[in-house]
């Protein structure tokens, strides 16, 4: 419920099998952090949801040893969550490999004015399909990013409203992004706007680009 606290202890990390109902509002959020009394990067596990229809509104997100994580979370709704103070740590493949929110599928789900800050891999990321999925009004500010918000595939999604500062490409659709809307972006990246892996029907409107990459590539 709206003005919720938890704080964790340790490296626990909080799996939900179900459906994950954390209901803030724009003066009570919703507060997943550390109970360290000096708090910092890594105290606490991380938020792994697997399953359809979670909604996160007004979410507080700090000191997790990673980002918000999930698999199948089909048409769940992040709103105005805010990730901050998410450790930078290397891979095998020594890539920073940290991220704000994380779906391996994510069909239909709804990616609204969350805030991602730190030196992160990728702001928002659905690793394979979401089809269907809107992007609105988010904020990608990330300092060792390699990309802002990143969709393995997907047709019909929606990227609207959002503004990146970070150090690399900004939106990237790996594959098929087939009937895609870009509209009313701001692009303040240091690598390419939007990359596009293959597809068609592509719509784009009003986005402003200060980057110094491509503007789009598709």
């Amino acid at each position: 419920e709206a003005g919720a606290v938890i704080r964790f202890t340790g490296e626990y990390n909080f799996i939900v099998d179900g459906v994950l109902y954390a209901l803030g509002d724009s003066l009570n959020h919703v507060d997943f952090t550390s109970a360290q009394p000096v708090p910092s990067p890594g105290d606490w596990g991380n938020l792994v949801l697997n399953g359809q229809g979670n909604e996160l509104r007004y979410v507080d997100y700090h000191y997790a040893s990673n980002g918000i994580e999930g698999d199948h979370a089909d048409y769940s709704i992040f709103d105005h969550c805010t990730v901050t103070n998410i450790p930078q740590w290397v891979d095998d493949h020594e890539r920073i490999n940290c991220h704000g929110i994380e779906m391996e599928h994510c069909i239909g789900c709804v990616f609204n004015g969350n805030v991602v800050e730190g030196p992160i891999w990728e702001g928002i990321e659905v690793e394979h399909d979401a089809t269907g999925s809107t992007f609105s009004d988010n904020v990608i500010s990330t300092n060792t990013s390699e990309i802002g918000i990143y969709v393995g595939e997907g047709t019909g999604m929606t990227f609207s409203g959002n503004t990146f500062n970070n150090d690399a490409n900004a939106i990237r659709i790996n594959s098929n992004g087939s009937g895609s809307v870009f509209t009313d972006n701001s692009f303040l990246n240091d690598g390419d706007a939007i990359y596009i892996g293959s597809g068609n029907g592509f719509e784009f409107t009003n986005n402003t680009f200060n980057i110094s990459g491509r503007a789009i590539h598709a």
